[in-house]
């Protein structure tokens, strides 16, 4: 299982270096830069949930059904805030991740931590 997580990890690191570095074309209105933005953001949100689905379906699962139904709450409500909040989602999407955090056990958090590190990234490096 280390194997397909590290491997994983890897091809994700390098579609992620790739997103991170994508600037927001400059003929675009500041609404439209949002957009762009916040459309990387919600991406990089879809691997930590699918990741968790993921693990949820492995044979033993890596986490349990409750914890794959709380990251997918999770996910839903910080994809309607990075859509829908005209400012300060940034850091209302990072605060999520926190309070996620504190929600699951170690044991949970340290299969999902990699991808979540991976969604920090993005939120610091976007302007």
């Amino acid at each position: 299982m280390r194997i397909y997580s590290a491997a994983f990890l890897i091809a994700l690191s390098l579609g992620f270096g790739v997103a991170s570095c994508a600037k927001a074309p400059p003929n675009l209105t500041p609404q439209a830069v949002i957009a762009f933005h916040s459309t990387q953001v919600i991406k990089a949100l879809d691997v930590v949930m699918e990741t968790a689905h993921a693990a949820h379906g492995t044979t033993p699962p890596l986490i349990s059904a409750q914890t794959d139904l709380k990251i997918i709450a999770w996910h839903q409500q910080a994809i309607v805030i990075a859509r829908d909040a005209p400012s300060g989602w940034r850091q209302l999407v990072t605060d999520g991740l926190v309070t996620l955090k504190a929600n699951l056990s170690p044991q949970d958090w340290q299969v999902i931590a990699p991808y979540v590190a991976l969604a920090q990234t993005l939120l610091k490096e976007i302007n």
